[in-house]
């Protein structure tokens, strides 16, 4: 098994193999940049969470300072959501779709789940949707994801079962959001 990383300080996306030794996967070395192509050309801005689609042989990557999802496959970045330098968040197909600043994400039958700056979002066949929290304020607010209120800066999620595991970070605590009844309560803090 390998790890992917991204390497945030120095721009690059990293795999790191079981022996031990680490490989540059993407970005060049303190080159910020939000261009697109093949591995020796392509620049990250902030590359920050990653996950592996074992399926498709295909590595997404949150680039928190350019607001954009990018993905690595065979040797080419691709921005698959999100416009560069756009930081606003807005719901939409592909590179009409705009965040703030996606940081962790998610893979999970089918579905990337993205924090996003106090809201969680989902990328389903190119679409994004905000699924929680409220795109104008952030706080902290158990109920329906509609109304629920997050702090700016969310850390990992996982799915389990119908469940949505949250790392309220500035809330110092975990939420769950019932992915049936659109729930999101405060499991621990």
């Amino acid at each position: 098994n390998t790890l992917y990383s991204a390497d945030y300080e120095n721009t690059l996306v990293r795999k790191v193999f079981p022996d031990g030794n680490v490989t540059t996967i993407g970005g060049i070395y303190n080159t910020p940049g939000s261009i697109d192509g093949g591995s020796l050309i392509a620049t990250f801005k902030g590359p920050y969470g990653v996950a592996y689609d074992n399926q498709n042989n295909l590595l997404y990557v949150s680039d928190l300072i350019s607001s954009t999802i990018r993905t690595i496959k065979d040797g080419f970045i691709e921005t698959i959501a999100g416009q560069a330098d756009v930081h606003t968040i807005t719901d939409g197909n592909g590179t009409n779709a705009t965040f703030k600043t996606p940081s962790a994400l998610h893979l999970s039958d089918g579905t990337l789940y993205v924090s996003d700056s106090g809201v969680i979002r989902t990328i389903t066949n190119g679409y994004v949707k905000t699924i929680a929290g409220n795109v104008y304020a952030s706080g902290y607010l158990d109920g329906y994801a509609n109304t629920a209120l997050f702090g700016d800066s969310i850390g990992s999620t996982v799915k389990l079962s119908n469940n949505l595991y949250i790392v309220d970070t500035v809330n110092n605590c975990i939420r769950k959001m019932n992915l049936i009844s659109n729930i999101v309560s405060t499991l621990v803090g």
